[in-house]
């Protein structure tokens, strides 16, 4: 038993992420959109990249999200909502190749079809997930983030929970000392 919980410690050192340049996780999740903006609860679909190679505290993120969604009265009709944000990721310390990370930032929400009062915009957004390692360059991404977007005269607000696959890129190399 000593021996099987030694090597599951030792595979789990090795299997940490190490200090790659990017990191790119195609996600997919489900947003829950607050009732003012008389949307449907729906999937969403994107990808985001992550920069490390900066050394700060705080890493950018690039993110791009799409989703098509239906009215809440069912009538007919859907619109096209795609979202870019740029995040400030700041990680915490990796327990046993568990990386917990929070985030924030600014984005752009565009509408193909702007039905009850719903207009493209800006928007804040804040998350809280966690990074688990599944091998030096492969692991799992969760997420719940909460944007905020200001639609004269309201503000509205989108939950959403995503989960992906992250790969890690290229190797960065020590700061000279």
């Amino acid at each position: 038993m000593k021996t099987l919980a030694f090597s599951a410690l030792i595979a789990a050192s090795l299997l940490g992420a190490g200090e790659y340049k990017y990191e790119v996780t195609p996600v997919i999740g489900y947003t829950f959109p607050d009732y003012e903006q008389l949307l449907q609860e729906h999937t969403v679909t994107g990808v985001q990249m992550q920069f490390n190679d900066l050394y700060t505290a705080l890493k950018p993120e690039l993110m791009l999200i799409y989703s098509d969604t239906d009215r809440y009265d069912e009538r007919v009709g859907d619109t096209d909502i795609f979202r870019l944000a740029l995040n400030g990721v700041y990680e915490f310390q990796n327990y046993y190749n568990v990386t917990p990370f929070v985030k924030a930032g600014l984005g752009y929400e565009t509408m193909s079809d702007h039905y009850y009062d719903n207009h493209n915009a800006l928007f804040g957004d804040a998350a809280a997930g966690v990074k688990i390692g599944l091998t030096k360059r492969i692991g799992l991404k969760f997420e719940a983030m909460e944007m905020l977007k200001y639609n004269n005269p309201d503000w509205h607000n989108n939950l959403i929970y995503m989960g992906g696959v992250n790969f890690a890129f290229g190797e960065t190399m020590a700061p000279k000392r």
